[in-house]
């Protein structure tokens, strides 16, 4: 069976997916734990041609730095964020 946040992925990408959905979605990810699936639908995204934001990035980096697993993962998030030309806001670096 279907987790909540995948029903949730699904309903999102049968309609006309934006930036914004997909940050209500991957911030509800990321408090539940769901680092690694998360960091997958920042690819979806990509996929989609939906350019994340600097939301998307500081939600991302701040589930990471919470998660010693996923320390080197941070450091490559503010590297594709700065790749991507998307700005750093005071908050990614509070993070």
């Amino acid at each position: 069976s279907m987790l909540p946040w995948e029903s949730i992925l699904k309903i999102i990408e049968t309609r006309t997916p934006n930036t914004y959905q997909y940050n209500v979605l991957l911030d509800a990810m990321c408090k539940d734990g769901k680092i690694e699936e998360a960091l997958g639908v920042l690819e979806r995204m990509k996929k989609f041609e939906i350019r994340p934001s600097v939301g998307t990035y500081n939600t991302l980096l701040a589930a990471c730095c919470k998660n010693q697993l996923y320390s080197q993962r941070a450091m490559d998030l503010a590297s594709e964020m700065h790749e991507e030309g998307i700005e750093s806001s005071e908050f990614t670096y509070i993070v």
